[in-house]
This record gives C-alpha cells, sequence and structure tokens, in this order.
C-alpha cells in the first residue's frame, strides 16, 4: 500500500502567547512551543509542551475527534 501525502495534511503548528492584563501575567501555547521566564537569569517554565503522545493531551484529541498518526 502506498501512502500518498498532502503537505498541507502533515504540517505542525507552534505558537506562544503572553499577555499582562490587570497586573496578572497570562499564557498560553500551541504545539511544541514553551513559554519560559527570565527571572534575572533563572528560567521559569511556564507552559507545558502540548504533545500529542502526552496521555492528557491525547485524550483530548480523541475526545473532540481528532486522531494522532505519525509519518516517517
Amino acid at each position: 500500500m502506498t501512502l500518498e501525502l498532502n503537505p498541507a495534511e502533515i504540517q505542525g503548528t507552534t505558537a506562544t502567547f503572553a499577555l499582562t492584563l490587570n497586573g496578572k501575567l497570562w499564557t498560553a501555547n500551541v504545539g511544541d512551543a514553551r513559554t519560559v521566564l527570565d527571572q534575572q537569569g533563572v528560567p521559569l517554565q511556564l507552559s507545558e509542551d502540548a504533545k500529542p503522545d502526552h496521555p492528557r493531551y491525547r485524550r483530548g484529541i480523541e475526545h473532540r475527534g481528532g486522531h494522532i498518526a505519525y509519518f516517517g
């Protein structure tokens, strides 16, 4: 069986976002993008990588009707 892949179907997305609002710092990320705050030279990780092989993310993907496929 030959599997033909459309490049648009195998693309990934990563993004990270930070916002200060009313004195609070809000962060969000998609994919394996990570938000890190530099506290005077000491890194503080503010977000968790959203990887499909992590059970929490896999459940969320499948719960919403999605599936995970690995190519290559």
